[in-house]
């Protein structure tokens, strides 16, 4: 084979090796959490998420804090029949998410029962800020 060849077949190999890294990443960890909480198969590309807490406990607890394109905020609620509500406060306001993100007014959430899913019952809640830019996504299963 000559050098030529063995190169090209060499960086193709390392191309497929990157991406198939950056591809786990990606559907790993933080993002793959938020991903089963809200029950949709891919984040929107505009999605950062900043922040995860699951404190140990007997219920299952878990919130996370997101930055998104305003433009795709309605992406994420997708997976779900969310009803919507607004609510006042503020996110440091509640117990379990004191820590985290940057503390913003609640100016919409999004509710969905978890009773008919699980044993005990639960739910899965979305809280963003008026532009929709900071979000929360919280799951609590008891």
């Amino acid at each position: 084979m000559d050098r030529e060849g063995s190169r090209k077949r060499t960086g193709w190999i390392g191309g497929a090796v990157a991406i198939l890294v950056l591809a786990a990443l990606y559907c790993s960890g933080d993002r793959a959490e938020v991903r089963s909480i809200l029950k949709i198969w891919w984040l929107p590309s505009s999605v950062r998420v900043l922040q995860c807490n699951s404190p140990f406990t007997t219920d299952i607890l878990a919130a996370c804090y997101l930055e998104i394109e305003p433009t795709d905020f309605d992406r994420l609620l997708r997976g779900r029949a969310f009803i919507s509500g607004s609510t006042g406060g503020r996110i440091h306001g509640q117990p379990n998410w004191r820590t985290l993100g940057e503390d913003f007014e609640i100016e919409y959430s999004f509710y969905y029962d978890l009773r008919y899913e699980t044993e005990y019952g639960g739910h899965v809640l979305v809280v963003a800020d008026r532009q929709r830019r900071h979000v929360v996504v919280d799951l609590y299963i008891e």
